[in-house]
């Protein structure tokens, strides 16, 4: 087994928050109405809080020596499902213009706030337990996000 740092965690859930706030920083600037542009502002600056969440728990751990073991394939299936499902930075041109329709914004947007969510929950057993009770917090954020899409996806089909 090879060496698992979990400082590489972090790194990966910093990324991931930087990816969705400029992903809904752009769908903020979008939209016409303004009830939409302050809900995605708000989930972009949400996106922000969480990254520096992760940057401080990253900073706490600058001395922290790499003990744990853990199955290579499951650390590349961690970083091969952030780099396919979460908040891509590099969307293709056709996926660009498809996000222009705001029902499939939110369609994404959904999919991702359940993709960072399983991520969440599947590196909590990596980490220090002094952090679990911060990842859960952020854990409930990321489903309220989720909650807060439906219900504006709700909307738009009435």
């Amino acid at each position: 087994m090879a060496t698992f740092d979990v400082r590489d965690i972090f790194t990966i859930a910093m990324k991931i928050e930087e990816n969705g706030q400029a992903f809904y920083a752009t769908m903020a600037k979008q939209q016409s109405s303004e009830d939409l542009r302050s809900f995605f502002t708000f989930l972009a600056d949400e996106e922000s809080n969480h990254q520096k969440i992760f940057a401080a728990m990253l900073t706490r751990l600058s001395n922290y020596q790499p003990v744990e073991s853990a199955p290579t394939d499951y650390f590349a299936y961690l970083q091969a499902y952030v780099d396919i499902s979460i908040f891509r930075p590099e969307l293709t041109q056709q996926e660009v213009e498809a996000l222009r329709d705001l029902p499939a914004a939110i369609n994404y947007s959904l999919s991702r706030e359940s993709d960072s969510i399983l991520y969440y929950h599947e590196i909590k057993g990596f980490l220090p337990e002094s952090d679990h009770a911060q990842i859960g917090k952020i854990i409930e954020e990321e489903r309220r996000h989720y909650v807060k899409l439906s219900q504006l996806a709700k909307q738009l089909a009435a």
